[in-house]
C-alpha cells in the first residue's frame, strides 16, 4: 500500500478538535475511498514518537466475518470484565447513559483499525505513550476527511484473555492492542460539547489552579 505523505490539512485545527465526536452508528454499505484511507493511515506517522521509532502496528480489518468475530469476543470480554469489578465500580459502569454490552459499531463500520504496540520491547521507548499520540493524529485525520470514529478500548485487553483477540488477528502475544477504531460515514452526529476545565489546569504548582473565566 502506498501511503501519501505531505497531506495538506484543509480545515481549521480548532474546528476539527471541537467537532470531533464519538460515533457509534455508521452507514454500513458506504465504502471509504482508498485515497482517504491512505491519508488517515499516513497521519499516524507524523505524530511525535520516542526516538522516532513509531513502534506501533496497524491492522485494517474490512472482512465482515472477521469483524463479527472481533465483536463477539469483545462483547463477551466486556461482560466478564464488568461483572468481575467491585460492586461500586460495576454499578458505576452500568449506570452510564446509553451503556450497553452490545458493540454494533464493530460490525457495522465499513472498516476497523486495530492499533497495537509492544510495551515490553526495550527498543520501543515509551511505546504506549507514543502509540496514543499517533492515535490522536489519526482521529483528527478521520474528522478532517468527513468520517466518524470511536476510540474503543476493549475491556478484554485488560485481562489475561486478551490473547483471544490477538489470535483472531494473528497478532503475536507480545503485541498489546491499544484501541480499535471503527471508521465510516456516520449515521449520527452528536453536537459538540462545552468543557469546564476549572481546577484542572495549574500554574507552577498543583495548589495553584487556573480558573476558567
Amino acid at each position: 500500500m502506498n501511503f501519501i505523505l505531505g497531506v495538506k490539512i484543509m480545515a481549521d485545527f480548532k474546528t476539527l478538535m471541537i467537532n470531533r465526536r464519538s460515533i457509534r452508528k455508521f452507514i454500513e454499505n458506504k465504502k471509504i475511498p482508498q485515497e482517504i484511507l491512505d491519508k488517515i493511515i499516513s497521519a499516524a506517522f507524523y505524530a511525535p514518537s520516542a526516538a522516532n521509532v513509531h513502534g506501533f502496528e496497524i491492522i485494517i480489518v474490512t472482512e465482515p466475518t472477521l469483524k463479527n468475530k472481533i465483536r463477539d469476543v469483545c462483547e463477551k470480554g466486556e461482560y466478564s470484565w464488568v461483572f468481575a469489578q467491585p460492586e461500586e465500580v460495576k454499578e458505576s459502569i452500568l449506570s452510564l447513559p446509553d451503556y450497553s454490552f452490545q458493540k454494533e459499531f464493530l460490525s457495522e463500520a465499513p472498516l476497523l483499525l486495530v492499533i497495537s504496540t509492544n510495551p515490553n520491547n526495550p527498543s520501543i521507548p515509551y511505546a504506549i505513550e507514543s502509540c496514543w499520540l499517533s492515535i490522536a493524529y489519526i482521529l483528527l485525520a478521520i474528522e478532517e476527511s468527513g468520517l466518524g470514529s470511536l476510540t474503543y478500548t476493549p475491556s478484554i485487553c485488560l485481562t489475561k484473555k486478551r490473547v483471544e483477540l490477538n489470535k483472531i488477528l494473528d497478532l503475536p502475544k507480545s503485541q498489546h492492542i491499544q484501541t480499535i477504531l471503527p471508521i465510516g460515514y456516520y449515521n449520527e452526529r452528536p453536537k459538540p460539547k462545552d468543557f469546564d476545565y476549572s481546577g484542572k489546569v495549574h500554574i507552577n504548582k498543583f495548589e495553584e489552579p487556573i480558573e476558567d473565566e
